[in-house]
């Protein structure tokens, strides 16, 4: 984009579309990576005897994150191929004003949807690719909350195994 050849009325056009009324894949792409960076760390907390030393390095990358979390056995890898997908997609849309994100990166982000899930996603395609991201991320997210509560219900079981004569 040259923003030299624009004046100030197309400029100001321009912010006020992409800041107030553009309803793109951006923002539920973004918002959906920052959950499942949380919810990362929040697995990697669950197995570090010391997770703050790690995790206030902010140094720490998103895909560094993910492999990090594989390596803690955290991750199986249809979550890793899916988290980076979205680091990939993600990337893409912070970097390029014009980038326009496709069905096939979409179906990337997919770990075992279910039938009625497969459904949605093929309901909002008909709304275009923004809608689809918006059921895709939400359908991600849901598999990375399941890892923390799954984190959660085995920690309890260790503590109760632990706590038994």
């Amino acid at each position: 984009m040259d923003f030299k050849s624009l004046n100030d009325d197309q400029i100001d056009e321009l912010i006020t579309g992409k800041l107030v009324f553009d309803n793109g894949a951006l923002s539920p792409i973004l918002t959906a990576h920052l959950f499942i960076e949380r919810v990362l760390e929040e697995l990697m907390s669950a197995r570090l005897t010391n997770p703050k030393r790690l995790l206030e390095n902010r140094g720490l990358t998103f895909e560094l994150k993910v492999d990090l979390a594989r390596a803690l056995d955290t991750l199986e890898e249809k979550h890793v191929s899916a988290f980076k997908a979205l680091n990939r997609i993600r990337n893409l849309l912070a970097h390029d004003w014009n980038y326009a994100i496709s069905l096939e990166e979409l179906n990337s982000l997919k770990i075992e949807w279910s039938q009625i899930q497969n459904a949605a996603f093929d309901k909002a395609k008909e709304n275009g690719p923004a809608e689809a991201g918006r059921i895709a991320v939400i359908f991600l997210c849901w598999k990375a909350l399941a890892l923390v509560k799954e984190t959660e219900y085995e920690q309890q079981r260790v503590a109760r195994n632990n706590s038994e004569p």
